[in-house]
């Protein structure tokens, strides 16, 4: 290998234009994918990559089912005593006023998107067609500020025990609100002692992330991010108590800041290395020879070769439609550099110590013979570490070792000992020639002595804080974790088969059906996780089509579904004399107990109801009704043969700061499916480099 440097560098240093040429040539034409640059921030694709089992499963659920609302969340809490260091309850009439006050703020936000104006209502997750199902403790007050209620304090305590049954309670979207949505800071069911206000806007998703309805919800979010920022943080505080927030798109609006936020400081880190490398490579500075003897220009031009390859490498990706992360553009920079700063001042110095009565060629000849094999091992060691990491299936750890491996590739090969070869002779042949550094047309006059021979001559931080105290926040005060989802495929609904009995939870059903088994789990949450019962769109729908619930499934003369009596066209919304109405006086339950066997309908029947019960709204005469509650649980695509493809059961997780197929479901699984095999991809990786 020492030969062929010899020979090598003895061709450079005789066609150091050529090389040169052909060299940056070579990176800047690698340097025009650069067009087609793009960053990936989005955190799930960061994360998975998609063949794995977790992304699978989501892709199923969106298609199947339907996009896992956007959150957009609002968390208030109080001061701890300085003494005791407890937080007061959180429940008084003050507080539940402001929450009005927050409420009529929010309802006034607009964003713009493409002209159009979006406010919540546009874009919010709604139930029953009218109302936004937001997760708040004025839904207990039908979230109007107006509601006739002698004691607010009063009723929100009353409804903290009977939810699920009183009238009064109910949201304004028709559905219960359990007191652990929206509360934080309590202990069991102490609702009483909540020392936080949650309130949280499910927002309408898409599959599709670049889709209008996707960007209408993202305008959104950046009004409602300023509101709170410009707005609701001083109105809170103003009222002794803490505030956090977070949108769905904060974190990947953060990661987007990122990309842009360190620039500087990867600027600054440049400079401060062209100095360093600058004065590394210099001689010994003396005040008559310095501005002939320093290497500053040299040193740039180092420096600007390391950052042509971290670009090179870049645009060779983004040609082959290899998507960038914001970690690259931090981390790389710095990366090549220190590698790339090490390799230059070796090289230059094994130039500076050949003894100066030989010419150039020979010098520079000799030195690539001295340092070039272990500048080689080097970097082949080098970019082989980096290449094994691009055997991690994690996205964002794979796609960086590739760009690392190619730039650190790209610096060596077509830059160090190419390029800043033929720099060095450019630059040694201007130094010999007595012209000044920065300005080679300019020749020095002779007025020094000749070396010895052989001589070594927060405004861009407020989004990091905000979203630093809501995860704060969330840890400490929410009580409840992320809904969690197990999804039954191909559920074959008819009388012949034994799925049903394996799924749902009421009379008749094993003893180890799905849901019991959730439901047991749900009594030991500190090893299950598992924070509830789930809800079961199969039970709901079994009691509302028996006969018993009278109110609920029922038919007109002619066969088509008749509404509970509190309901349209039966009674009107200001009528007060429900029930007595001439529209709906005809009408009888769907089944007798005699249509049904063991209670249970017909394959007929359940084919026949199901439609008719996920679009039955819930009310006082019937609170089984499936619109809104079980609106997206269930896909009808194709279930008249009998089988329904995709349905889930939905319970909830506990808090997580600290044949017929089944799998569960929550958004944040993706995020840890990594860690499963961690040692196996660890033993791989160490395998390849052993071997």
């Amino acid at each position: 290998m020492s030969n062929f440097y010899r020979k090598y560098g003895l061709w450079v240093a005789r066609h150091p234009t050529l090389v040169l040429s052909v060299s940056v040539g070579m990176i800047v034409l690698l340097c025009l994918g650069l067009v087609c640059f793009k960053v990936e921030t989005r955190p799930e694709k960061l994360w998975v990559g998609p063949g794995s089992k977790a992304a699978e499963e989501k892709s199923f659920f969106d298609r199947k089912l339907a996009p896992f609302y956007r959150i957009e969340q609002l968390i208030l809490a109080t001061i701890p005593d300085p003494l005791d260091g407890k937080s007061p309850s959180i429940l008084t009439e003050e507080n539940i006023k402001l929450l009005f006050e927050i409420q009529k703020k929010i309802d006034g936000i607009r964003g713009n998107y493409s002209g159009s104006m979006i406010a919540l209502t546009d874009i919010c997750m709604k139930p029953t067609w009218q109302d936004c199902a937001t997760q708040s403790v004025i839904q207990y007050f039908k979230m109007d500020p107006s509601y006739d209620a002698d004691d607010r304090v009063e009723h929100v305590n009353y409804c903290f025990q009977h939810y699920t049954s009183a009238e009064s309670c109910m949201s304004s979207f028709k559905a219960p609100v359990d007191p652990s949505t929206v509360l934080g800071g309590f202990s069991g069911s102490n609702y009483t002692e909540a020392s936080a206000f949650v309130v949280t806007y499910p927002v309408n998703n898409a599959v599709d992330k670049e889709g209008n309805e996707t960007q209408k919800a993202v305008a959104w979010e950046k009004a409602f991010v300023r509101l709170a920022k410009d707005e609701l943080l001083p109105m809170i505080q103003y009222k002794k108590l803490t505030f956090s927030f977070s949108s769905e798109s904060s974190i990947e609006e953060e990661l987007k800041r990122e990309s842009t936020a360190d620039v500087i400081t990867i600027l600054i880190s440049y400079l401060v290395m062209f100095a360093y490398i600058s004065l590394t490579l210099g001689d010994t500075p003396r005040l008559t020879s310095f501005y002939i003897s320093s290497k500053v220009l040299l040193g740039l031009s180092g420096v600007v070769l390391v950052m042509l390859s971290v670009l090179g490498s870049v645009g060779f990706f983004g040609a082959v439609g290899v998507k960038s992360t914001l970690i690259i553009m931090e981390v790389i920079p710095f990366l090549v550099l220190a590698v790339g700063v090490d390799k230059m001042c070796i090289l230059v110095h094994a130039v500076k110590r050949q003894p100066l009565d030989l010419p150039l060629e020979g010098r520079i000849s000799n030195a690539l013979a001295e340092v070039g094999p272990s500048i080689t091992l080097a970097s082949l060691s080098e970019v082989f570490v980096f290449a094994v990491g691009s055997f991690v299936p994690m996205p964002a750890c794979r796609v960086f070792s590739m760009f690392a491996a190619l730039a650190v590739l790209l610096d060596f090969l077509l830059l160090q000992i190419t390029a800043f070869v033929s720099l060095i002779v450019f630059d040694f042949l201007r130094a010999e020639g007595r012209r000044v550094d920065c300005f080679p047309c300019i020749k020095a006059a002779s007025t020094y002595a000749e070396s010895e021979k052989g001589s070594g001559g927060r405004k861009p931080g407020l989004l990091a804080r905000y979203m630093k105290g809501y995860f704060n926040n969330v840890s400490e005060y929410l009580r409840i974790g992320p809904p969690l989802y197990f999804v039954v495929k191909n559920y074959n609904y008819s009388s012949e088969s034994i799925d049903t009995n394996k799924v749902f939870s009421i009379s008749q059903c094993n003893s180890n059906s799905l849901l019991n088994e959730i439901a047991r789990a749900s009594l030991t949450p500190e090893s299950s996780y598992i924070a509830k019962p789930a809800a079961s769109w199969l039970d709901d729908f079994l009691i509302w089509l028996s006969p018993e619930a009278f109110g609920c499934c029922r038919k007109f003369t002619n066969g088509s579904y008749c509404p509970p009596d509190d309901q349209p066209p039966c009674c009107s919304a200001n009528d007060a004399t429900c029930g007595l109405s001439e529209v709906c006086k005809d009408c009888t339950t769907c089944f007798h107990h005699s249509d049904l066997r063991n209670d249970r309908p017909s394959t007929t029947q359940f084919k026949e109801k199901l439609p008719w019960f996920l679009e039955a709204l819930p009310s006082a005469d019937c609170s089984k009704g499936g619109h809104g509650a079980y609106t997206s649980s269930v896909e009808l695509q194709g279930y008249e043969n009998g089988i329904i493809k995709a349905s889930s059961f939905r319970t909830y997780h506990t808090p997580l700061n600290k044949q017929m197929e089944i799998f569960p479901y929550s958004v944040f699984y993706m995020f840890f499916e990594q860690y499963l095999d961690t040692w196996k991809t660890a033993l791989i990786n160490l395998a390849i480099a052993i071997g």
